[in-house]
């Protein structure tokens, strides 16, 4: 049997990053499911663009749910981070 490369005991916090088209992410639901039954005091995220938030929004096993719109990308390198810093 393969090892984790993380124990997830030892996570305090995890982040679903799943920046993709509607089936993907309907895909990834259980992922957060699996991660809290095996690690049930891990607090968990996700990451989702505007139009797939939905989807995850009321999920049991998540804690916060982060939210990025698609035109993100549209922005050049400086300016994405100086949006970040305000």
């Amino acid at each position: 049997m393969l090892r984790d490369a993380v124990p997830l005991g030892e996570c305090g916090r995890a982040l679903v990053v799943k920046l993709r088209h509607h089936g993907d992410v309907l895909l990834a639901a259980p992922v957060l499911t699996t991660l809290k039954s095996h690690a049930p005091k891990l607090e968990i995220d996700a990451l989702l663009y505007d139009d797939t938030a939905p989807m995850f929004e009321g999920h049991p096993a998540l804690s916060e749910l982060h939210v990025v719109g698609r035109s993100w990308k549209a922005l050049g390198a400086m300016e994405r981070f100086s949006r970040e810093m305000e």
